[in-house]
């Protein structure tokens, strides 16, 4: 499984790699399972060692794989994902995401989309998120 992040990267810098979305693809594969506390992988860095594009990656990867289906489980509501994303669970903690991003990240949730807003109550579930959510200091 860690694997992955490594083989995206280099198969999106294959060939002339100059591509300005490709190498940004190739910055999201290889970092979007770092931790801003550290202890991720492939290359273990922590804090702003991890490229920008790589932090917002890595807490939509953690909401998608919270929210959708798999073989193996079932995909969880929205509130659900947000409060282990949040306040964390037995895999995943708050310090695993970058501060600024993660706070970004809860504001976005919870700002209504027109029209395709089918979770109820996501403008009603923010504020108690935010509220209960741990400060995370810079490891600067």
């Amino acid at each position: 499984m860690q694997g992955h992040a490594r083989l995206g990267a280099r198969i999106l810098n294959h060939g002339d790699g100059g591509a300005a979305y490709t190498r940004l693809g190739a910055e999201i594969a290889l970092g979007h399972h770092e931790k801003w506390g550290g202890g991720g992988y492939p290359a273990g860095l922590r804090g702003e060692a991890i490229p920008l594009s790589a932090r917002i990656m890595a807490i939509c990867d953690v909401y998608d794989a919270l929210r959708s289906p798999r073989p193996y489980k079932s995909g969880m509501p929205h509130a659900d994902a947000m409060r282990i994303i949040v306040r964390g669970d037995a895999r995943t903690s708050p310090r695993d995401f970058d501060p600024a991003v993660a706070d970004a990240f809860v504001r976005a949730a919870a700002a209504p989309i027109r029209g395709r807003n089918r979770d109820a109550g996501l403008t009603r579930c923010a504020p108690m998120l935010r509220a209960r959510r741990p400060r995370v200091t810079s490891t600067r």
